[in-house]
């Protein structure tokens, strides 16, 4: 269990202790094999019924496939091994499942990982109040209020924290503060939309604040309710597209690209990402079954690409998780990575509300994320989300042997 909470922790605490993290599971689960530990055969189903398609051996079967590019990228072996390292960090999710034995072992491990990201959150509101934070090891973490990572990841974390919060807020905080978790949940609202500047994180937090609102609307209401929701935000799109912000970042490519910079924006902003996602595209057509291979996408971007920013010559995916797959995969990996994911959607349809709930929110939400970053190829923030997601299967997974209300509805 210490292993397992060391996990949770780790996640939350920058790349290079989630790093240390990972090593630690895939240390574990050797050391539980080799003794022949009791790791019970996983029905990820949780014993409510068998899917075709499972969700376990389709993450199997789609990081077995990445591997196998390895064998045409265009890049060198050594480079495109430790590309597949980062698509490979999708097999957490089963891993994490495995080694949580129960209901009880996932709920410890669950608070592990929620209270590690309020510390996070709790520095940075130290941060705001221009407070000293000797941990606050982030490069900009003055300026943009991050702590350990990103102001990108962190309000993406943030995000996903939140709504647990507020599916699981029966027991995550004891069973007689109810009112505490919700009231937590929405100040990381608050603090996200107020004080860090990401605009995926907005986007995120929208999403899974529009999926909260939904799940108590009635059922006959619910396709009223999406309708509008789409319709007050195209209402809303030309105001955001008036502010002179966001025309700036919309400029012509000509005039803003071709500018010496002194330093790196603040964030990868909408047109270079126009570029780099264009260019994924060209690269995609010219390789769609197959992909070009683990660790091509900078050498296909590089090949392809019209646009010369010498700022990001080296970097190293699209800032788009689903472009990134269909490069180095083609059709075959990027339609493996969306079976596995939708399996994992279906399989959570089976839980009870409020795991259900929980579950699916951390779902969109590296759907979403994954629309403007790579989100699971990054270390940190994919160990985030893969860890996250095997500790809310396994809670919901044995939710129906528990006899206590933990596992009660709660939409």
């Amino acid at each position: 269990m210490l292993v397992l909470e060391g996990i949770a922790i780790s996640v939350g605490l920058g790349t290079a202790v989630a790093a240390i993290g990972r090593l630690a599971m895939v240390l574990l689960l050797l050391w539980m094999l080799a003794r022949r530990s009791a790791l019970a055969v996983i029905d990820p189903t949780g014993g409510r019924g068998n899917w075709v398609l499972r969700w376990d051996w389709l993450a199997l079967l789609t990081v077995a496939y990445m591997a196998s590019t390895i064998l045409w990228t265009s890049v060198d072996w050594a480079s495109g091994l430790w590309a597949w390292s980062e698509h490979a960090r999708l097999i957490t999710i089963p891993v994490v499942f495995l080694l949580v034995r129960n209901r009880n072992e996932a709920q410890i491990v669950l608070r592990y990982f929620v209270f590690t990201q309020l510390f996070v959150v709790f520095s940075s509101w130290l941060l705001i109040a221009d407070v000293t934070v000797p941990w606050a090891l982030a490069e900009h973490a003055q300026r943009d209020y991050e702590v350990f990572g990103t102001y990108l990841e962190q309000s993406i974390t943030e995000a996903v924290t939140a709504f647990i919060l507020w599916h699981q807020r029966r027991w995550i905080l004891g069973t007689q503060r109810n009112w505490l978790a919700v009231l937590v949940a929405w100040s990381i609202v608050v603090h996200i939309f107020g004080f860090l500047p990401s605009r995926t994180g907005y986007l995120v937090t929208a999403a899974l604040l529009g999926v909260a609102v939904l799940a108590h609307v009635p059922r006959r209401w619910r396709v009223g309710g999406i309708l509008l929701t789409g319709a007050v935000t195209l209402l809303a799109l030309p105001m955001v597209m008036g502010s002179e912000s966001v025309r700036a970042q919309l400029a012509p490519l000509s005039q803003k690209l071709t500018r010496p910079q002194e330093q790196r924006d603040r964030q990868i902003s909408t047109d270079v990402r126009l570029v780099f996602w264009a260019a994924s595209l060209k690269a995609m057509a010219e390789q769609p079954v197959f992909g070009s291979g683990s660790g091509s996408w900078n050498r296909e971007y590089l090949r392809v690409t019209s646009v010369d920013i010498p700022t990001y010559r080296n970097i190293r995916d699209p800032h788009q998780m689903f472009l990134l797959w269909g490069v180095e995969g083609g059709a075959i990996g990027l339609c493996l990575l969306c079976a596995t994911l939708l399996s994992l959607f279906a399989t959570s349809r089976q839980f009870a509300t409020a795991d259900a709930l929980s579950l699916q929110a951390i779902l969109i939400a590296l759907v979403v994320a994954g629309l403007t970053t790579s989100t699971i190829y990054g270390i940190g923030l994919g160990d985030f989300f893969c860890v996250g997601i095997g500790l809310l299967l396994r809670l919901g997974a044995t939710a129906h042997s528990t006899t206590n209300g933990d596992s009660c509805d709660t939409a």
